[in-house]
C-alpha cells in the first residue's frame, strides 16, 4: 500500500484499512521515489518540465540529468492560466538520497493524502 500512496498520492478506505498503521516512514517513502527514479528517470513517471502551450505540472519533481545529477524541480501555474509557468525554481543534487529527501521535504512536509509521515533521523 506504500507503493500505491507514494506513487499515486492517495488511498481509498479498504486501502488505508489494509496499510495498517497511522503513519508511514520517510525511510519507506525514499525507497518508492528512489526505485521509481531509477526506473523511470523521473518521479513522479508521468511529470514533465513546463513547456510553451502545455498545461504546468504543480509541485515538486525529480528527474535524472544526462551529467548523472538528480534535478529536483518545483514549478507552479499562473493562478488564472494553468498553461502559464508563474515560477519554477530548480536545485540540482550530486547524491539521490539528498534529492530525494529534498523532494519529500518539499512535496510531503508532513503527510500523504492526510498519512503522517514520521521523520527517521
Amino acid at each position: 500500500m506504500i507503493e500505491k500512496l507514494v506513487r499515486t498520492g492517495h488511498l481509498n478506505v479498504p486501502e488505508r484499512l489494509a496499510l495498517g498503521s497511522a503513519t508511514i516512514y520517510s525511510t519507506e517513502v525514499a525507497k518508492v521515489v528512489t526505485r521509481v527514479l531509477e526506473d523511470a528517470g523521473c518521479f513522479p513517471e508521468n511529470a514533465k518540465t513546463w513547456e510553451q502551450g502545455h498545461v504546468v505540472h504543480e509541485g515538486a519533481m525529480l528527474q535524472k540529468s544526462s551529467d548523472q545529477k538528480i534535478r529536483l524541480i518545483q514549478q507552479r501555474h499562473h493562478p488564472l492560466s494553468p498553461t502559464v509557468l508563474a515560477e519554477q525554481k530548480i536545485t540540482d543534487f550530486v547524491e539521490a538520497q539528498a534529492a530525494v529527501k529534498a523532494f519529500i521535504r518539499a512535496e510531503w512536509p508532513a503527510n500523504i493524502d492526510g498519512i503522517p509521515i514520521v521523520w527517521d533521523s
